[in-house]
Parts: C-alpha cells; structure tokens; sequence
C-alpha cells in the first residue's frame, strides 16, 4: 500500500466518521462540506465504516413468551342499525345493488341465445327467469 493510499483511506475515514457524528444525512453533509456524495458512499462502502453501536446491544432481539388461551366459540356481532344508518355503508350497498341488477338483464339474454330459446316461447321465457331466482 502506498503512502498515498493510506492518507486517501484516512481522509475518508475522517469524513465518515465526522458525518456519522454530525446527525445530518450524507447528503446534507456531502453537500455542507462541498463532498461528492458518490465518493463519499464508495468509500464508506469500501472501508465498512458503520455507525457504532452501543456496548448494551447484543445484536439480538429480545422475545416475551406469550400465553394463549384457547377460544371455545368464535362470533360475529353485525349491527345492522349501523349499516343502514350511516351513509357510507348505504352508498356501498346501493352501488352493489345496482351492478348486480345491471348484469343480471345481460346474463338473462345471454342465456336465451345459449338455450336457444325464442323471444315468441313465453312458457320457456317464464320457466328459464323462475330458475333465476330460485
């Protein structure tokens, strides 16, 4: 390694180590200090400099055991009154209402085509929507 190399690694050492203890991101201080911030993340990637760490951590992560109680029954409370009384479930409802219903004329009509059944049968128009709906 030449001298010059040295006093290169040395320099940067002193630039990220002066950043990590200025609280400023890299770029607030590349920028402050008139750095380029490429170079300046070369070399911290280069040289490995990491803030440090406090001498209590371990580098583990801590974990509470749980207790868990068994559940006899699950249920599910709906209020009803919310939903029809506030304004969002019943747009909600409304728009569903109403896609379902504007698909429905298109499957009906679909269906007589696929069934072949003529727009005259009357008989099997009326059995073909009662199987709709049961």
């Amino acid at each position: 390694m030449t001298i010059k190399s040295s006093e290169n690694k040395e320099k940067w050492k002193l630039h990220i180590n002066s950043q990590l203890s200025s609280g400023q991101t890299q770029i607030q201080w590349c920028e402050e200090q008139s750095v380029n911030i490429h170079s300046f993340r070369y070399w911290k990637n280069r040289l490995q400099i990491k803030p440090e760490q406090s001498k209590e951590s371990t580098g583990f992560v801590a974990i509470k055991p749980v207790t868990l109680q068994k559940v006899s029954k699950m249920r599910i409370r709906i209020d009803w009154n919310m939903i029809f009384t506030q304004k969002s479930w019943v747009v909600v409802i409304a728009m569903s209402c109403s896609v379902l219903w504007g698909s429905a004329f298109p499957v009906i009509k679909t269906s007589y085509v696929e069934m072949e059944i003529a727009s005259t049968n009357l008989a099997a128009i009326i059995v073909l929507q009662e199987w709709d709906f049961l």
